[in-house]
């Protein structure tokens, strides 16, 4: 279980890191989901070029 959560918690503080995931300040929640689905490839493909 600790080997597994290490990762999550990494992403977790990566996502806010993003100022606009941050605090939730979008009215619709469709609107907020566009930006978290955008917001993990761009922290993936970071992780990929500094590895």
């Amino acid at each position: 279980m600790g080997t597994v959560r290490w990762p999550v918690e990494r992403n977790f503080a990566c996502l806010k890191s993003l100022r606009r995931l941050r605090v939730r300040t979008e009215r619709r929640a469709e609107v907020y989901q566009a930006m978290l689905s955008r917001a993990c490839p761009i922290i993936c493909l970071r992780k990929l070029i500094l590895s």
